[in-house]
């Protein structure tokens, strides 16, 4: 499975070409927590207008941010 890497993008860069890939065929977008792309990676994902359960989105939790505890880290989503 090809998937979209969303290292280094931001804003209306990382929304639209995660869009693009989507409706170009690709089903699987790579991120990371320290990417802090996560809202435009999701605006990309209602762009596209394919149901989120038709996409994979593979993430990534290397470090700690911000002094956050081991608990913490798995509250960061999208949607907070």
């Amino acid at each position: 499975m090809m998937g979209l890497g969303t290292a280094c993008m931001n804003d209306e860069v990382c929304s639209n070409a995660v869009a693009n890939a989507l409706n170009n065929g690709y089903k699987m977008l790579d991120t990371a927590l320290h990417y802090k792309n996560q809202k435009a990676v999701g605006q990309g994902i209602i762009q596209s207008g394919l149901q989120r359960d038709k996409v994979w989105v593979t993430t990534k939790v290397s470090f700690f941010p911000d002094g956050a505890k081991e608990e913490q880290v798995f509250q960061f989503t999208p949607d907070n």
